[in-house]
């Protein structure tokens, strides 16, 4: 039987912008029914002393040959097999639709790399920006012309064409006012959701049909984070909460106590993350941890259990409760804005170095060296291939901190 629409929209991985949501989480829910669960078991006298599970003692966070064991780096020319299979499904659906794909998502989705490895997989070309951004309008219209838009082509990160400087628009307001007016031929482009809230906010023009990724929920981690492992596949991963030894992903057939499942531990990751899977990855990693092995001679009996706790299969690794992770805070609040100042801008533009943030905030090199140390001790940003960008891990909680400061933020 083929599916029905309702089924194809849900499998597909680019929806409408509009029909974008975030994760919904279950800790309320999941506090309400343990605390009326518990009172249940206690009034009818049915908590019986082999339910109780003995927290680990000796667990630690992994090492990087563990992560890269249990949690490595996703592929991404891989999930580009699935994007030129969706984007070609629905070119074929809606021929007359527009002659480009404009595909928008928040950081950390691997947008850039998939359009990248998509552009190789087509053999399209990929255009990429100038070395110098500073140009007039005049400047900026003859660099286009100069692009081949009668081949098909890809834009993999539309935020690398701009600096917010009056010297550093002219190159995008000119390309997205021929992508407006039709005038370029069939592409596809990818956009920093920030950068893309910026523009939509500046240009009445932009009445783009939108794409973007769906944000990953709990049914999809529990699906993409053991495709991470090595070796393993699917449900082969075995994961169990410290707290609880609840298994946090599903237990293998036989297992002692495989009906004991922590259904909200996933669910809850994807909205700490808001659904972003370099977020989530970020916090998975921080959460994972590994009882040690015995050094020698037979293994103790007790550990041994907590390890197995299954007269079949065996246990991966651990979880620690996301309530108990050590996340990145911001600093103390202090009268200079230029954290917060260098965070907005790192966002906007998918990464910058200090030469480039310096013309985008109007901060002093001194002003910008000392806050990105600030920021670098508190794993707020990390190093990247363009300079410096938002740490995954940092990523909810400095959004959180520059909505709440009053910079304006994405819609994601």
């Amino acid at each position: 039987m083929g599916k029905t629409a309702k089924q194809q929209e849900a499998s597909r991985c680019l929806v409408a912008m509009s029909d974008w949501s975030l994760p919904a989480s279950s800790v309320r829910r999941t506090l309400t029914e343990a605390l009326r669960h518990g009172l249940n078991q206690l009034r009818n006298g049915r908590l019986s002393a082999d339910q109780l599970f003995d927290q680990l003692p000796d667990v630690s966070p992994l090492s990087g040959a563990q992560q890269a064991r249990l949690a490595s780096e996703p592929d991404w020319d891989n999930a580009s097999l699935a994007l030129a299979a969706e984007l070609h499904e629905r070119w074929r659906e809606t021929p007359d639709w527009q002659s480009f794909s404009a595909i928008v998502a928040p950081p950390g989705f691997g947008l850039p790399e998939q359009l990248s490895a998509l552009a190789r997989r087509l053999g399209w070309q990929v255009i990429a920006p100038p070395d110098d951004l500073r140009m007039t309008d005049s400047q900026a219209r003859d660099w286009w012309s100069g692009v081949d838009f009668t081949q098909p082509w890809v834009i993999p990160e539309l935020s690398h064409f701009w600096l917010r400087h009056r010297d550093g628009l002219a190159l995008i307001r000119q390309l997205l006012d021929r992508l407006a007016r039709g005038s370029v031929g069939a592409g596809v482009f990818g956009c920093n959701s920030w950068c893309w809230s910026f523009w939509s906010h500046c240009l009445d023009s932009l009445h783009f049909s939108v794409l973007t990724p769906p944000a990953l929920d709990g049914e999809a981690l529990a699906h993409w984070l053991p495709s991470l492992a090595s070796g393993k596949s699917g449900a082969a991963l075995q994961i169990r909460n410290t707290d609880t030894g609840h298994w946090v992903m599903p237990a293998l057939a036989g297992a002692k106590h495989a009906d004991r499942r922590d259904t909200a531990y996933l669910r809850d990751l994807a909205a700490m993350s808001r659904g972003i899977p370099a977020v989530a990855l970020a916090l998975w990693r921080r959460a994972l941890r590994l009882a040690p092995e015995p050094e020698s001679g037979q293994p103790d009996t007790d550990q041994a259990e907590r390890l197995t706790d299954a007269g079949q299969g065996h246990c991966d690794g651990w979880v620690a409760p996301l309530d108990a992770l050590t996340l990145p805070q911001l600093p103390p609040p202090s009268p200079s804005r230029a954290p917060m100042l260098l965070l907005h801008a790192l966002l906007l533009h998918d990464g910058l170095g200090e030469g480039d943030l310096m013309l985008v905030t109007g901060l002093s090199c001194s002003d910008v060296s000392l806050s990105l140390n600030t920021l670098r001790r508190f794993e707020l940003v990390t190093d990247c291939p363009r300079g410096w960008q938002v740490s995954p891990l940092a990523y909810p909680a400095v959004r959180r901190q520059l909505q709440s400061d009053g910079f304006p933020v994405d819609g994601f």
